[in-house]
């Protein structure tokens, strides 16, 4: 009885570790992610909001807190890769392909500055108020 119950217990565990990574079905391909982390070319620190997409598509994501992304499962083909962010020069990767495998696909953007020191200031009241 209680080697029984043993081969039992040892099965159902080997079953419930075996539907975790399903093989896809015969005739599908497996899912081939797109992910990365983008950081700042300067201080090497993440850069959190990010979006990457596929050019002409609707695929895309943002980078979390650490700068990492993930495009789940885009249809396969071969695209122009584009990372924008607030404050950062955009980049673009062309001609990436995205089939069968995996792409990872880490970056480093590049700080824009901008000059304020010569440009003048202006208040402007809309309130009414300022009106005699």
């Amino acid at each position: 009885m209680r080697c029984t119950l043993y081969h039992l217990i040892a099965l159902t565990m080997l079953l419930a570790v075996g539907c975790q990574n399903p093989s896809p079905p015969p005739g599908e391909r497996p899912p081939a992610d797109v992910t990365g982390t983008i950081t700042d070319l300067r201080t090497a620190k993440p850069c959190p909001g990010a979006a990457v997409h596929l050019v002409g598509t609707t695929w895309g994501a943002m980078t979390g807190p650490q700068g990492n992304y993930r495009i789940v499962n885009p249809p396969p083909g071969m695209y122009t890769i584009r990372i924008s962010c607030v404050g950062y020069q955009t980049l673009d990767f062309e001609n990436v392909t995205v089939g069968d495998i995996p792409v990872r696909l880490d970056a480093s953007l590049k700080d824009v500055v901008t000059d304020l020191h010569n440009d003048p200031v202006v208040k402007s009241d809309t309130s009414g108020r300022g009106r005699p």
